[in-house]
């Protein structure tokens, strides 16, 4: 199953493809997920978009939110940011694979990298999750659920970052085999 899964991705992997998902993803993140901070009633800093918050932390700024940014939180988490992980997943994804492809990069677990976009994107889901019920069970806050979220917030940025390093790599890697001459 999970062979299946990397050649149905590898044969999506088209540059064209890559250049929609990529254009996708940035449409979706400045029109709609940009749209829906600015239109929230207080201008908030999402705990989406906090790096390793503590417990304290998390329940802290839930209940600094107010009542109307607490309900237009949820709402977001449950409509728009329910595609969003979706989305750069698969612009990851295939940006990895087509990127390997590329550059010429091949070795025996290279699928094996092609998991971690996966633990983006279960990680943001986790994440979602975890700040909803947080949301939904103010004014008291779990301290098990903050520590949930505060661990898949963390996960998501670092394995976000290991993914984008290794685009970075990746291009630079083609980029020094066509100076070079290589293919």
């Amino acid at each position: 199953m999970k062979q299946y899964f990397f050649q149905f991705i590898n044969r999506l992997a088209t540059g064209r493809n890559v250049i929609i998902i990529i254009l996708v993803w940035l449409s979706y993140a400045i029109f709609v997920m940009g749209l829906s901070q600015t239109s929230s009633p207080d201008s908030i800093v999402p705990i989406d978009i906090t790096f390793a918050p503590s417990v304290t932390t998390i329940c802290n700024m839930i209940e600094a939110y107010g009542e109307d940014v607490r309900r237009s939180y949820m709402r977001g988490e449950i409509t728009w940011d329910a595609i969003y992980p979706l989305l750069y997943g698969l612009m990851l994804l295939l940006g990895l694979s087509y990127g390997m492809r590329v550059a010429g990069i091949n070795f025996a677990h290279k699928d094996k990298l092609f998991l971690l976009p996966l633990v983006v994107m279960g990680a943001d889901y986790c994440e979602n999750v975890g700040i909803v019920t947080l949301l939904w069970m103010y004014p008291s806050c779990s301290l098990e659920v903050a520590a949930f979220v505060s661990i898949f917030v963390t996960l998501k940025w670092v394995t976000t970052v290991i993914c984008f390093l290794m685009l970075i790599a990746i291009f630079f890697v083609s980029l020094f085999r066509k100076i070079r001459g290589h293919k």
